[in-house]
């Protein structure tokens, strides 16, 4: 989902650049600057690499960590969401 909005921002700032009507730019930058507010991009770090694409929220990120074996399943059944110490997830 935070994928979208980014494209979405993107674009109309694209559009914003080509255009001669101020209003409409004005109008462009402000969707995007909307778009780019809502989108929360969260993943997961190992260190100082980023191990997994971004996702909308922790919850998310925390069930990709999950099926990549990065967490064991039996913390995952606990309902733990504690990461080893070499592991954060950040925005």
């Amino acid at each position: 989902m935070a994928n979208e909005d980014q494209e979405q921002a993107d674009r109309a700032d694209g559009i914003a650049d080509q255009s001669a009507d101020e209003s409409l730019k004005t109008t462009l930058r402000e969707a995007a600057k909307a778009y780019r507010s809502k989108s929360v991009a969260y993943a997961l770090f190992r260190d100082d690499t980023q191990v997994t694409p971004t996702y909308s929220s922790k919850q998310e990120v925390f069930q990709a960590a999950l099926l990549e074996g990065l967490i064991p399943a039996v913390q995952a059944a606990a309902r733990s969401q504690t990461l080893t110490a070499d592991y954060r997830i950040e925005k």
